[in-house]
């Protein structure tokens, strides 16, 4: 797993990271928020793990200047300074869990494991649906123009959960069937008039 480090402690910083590669990960150890957010930008990481209390910008901020940018990376905070407020705010703005230091590393590589079950999920998940997605484009029939921009019209707004879709069109032309598709391939729901 690809997994960027952040944590202004250098010693904690090692020791993570040394126990990370131990257990087979790709690790990126980064001092600060800032740093970790140029990083973000610019690759893709499986999991993010960072300190709450750093400079520049801080474990809170930088989950929640990721989140802002619809970055869902699965995202760990770590810090000396857990309480019950903290973690609540963490958890508000975006990140998924929470481990107060003095670290416990066996905590740490159960929830690791956790976010790679859940990524083994999603990744079975979106292989389903586009099998499924070719099923449905299977039932539509035609290889004309109109029929091809059709298949691509729903691709496009299947991948668009905040989309609201409207089809119409005379009696027996497929409004179900297009509508059955973009409903299989999308987490968005039927709603009948």
């Amino acid at each position: 797993m690809k997994i960027l480090l952040a944590d202004d402690e250098q010693s904690t910083r090692k020791g993570i990271e040394i126990f990370l590669q131990k257990q087979g990960h790709n690790v990126t150890a980064v001092e600060n928020g800032k740093l970790a957010y140029e990083l973000i930008l610019k690759e893709h990481f499986e999991l993010i793990i960072s300190n709450m209390q750093m400079p520049e910008i801080d474990g809170v901020e930088l989950v929640k200047l990721l989140r802002n940018k619809k970055i869902e990376t699965p995202f760990i905070i770590i810090t000396a300074y857990a309480s019950i407020e903290s973690a609540v705010e963490a958890m508000k703005m975006g990140a998924d869990d929470y481990l107060p230091k003095p670290l416990i590393l066996d905590e740490l590589k159960i929830k690791i494991s956790k976010v790679e079950n859940n990524l083994k999920l999603l990744n079975e998940n979106k292989l389903l649906k586009e099998k499924l997605h070719k099923k449905n484009c299977l039932r539509i029939i035609g290889t004309s123009k109109e029929i091809k921009e059709v298949k691509k019209m729903i691709q496009k707004v299947s991948r668009e959960d905040n989309l609201s879709v409207m089809i119409y069109g005379k009696s027996g032309t497929g409004k179900e069937l297009v509508a059955k598709s973009i409903h299989t391939l999308s987490s968005r729901k039927i709603t009948r008039l």
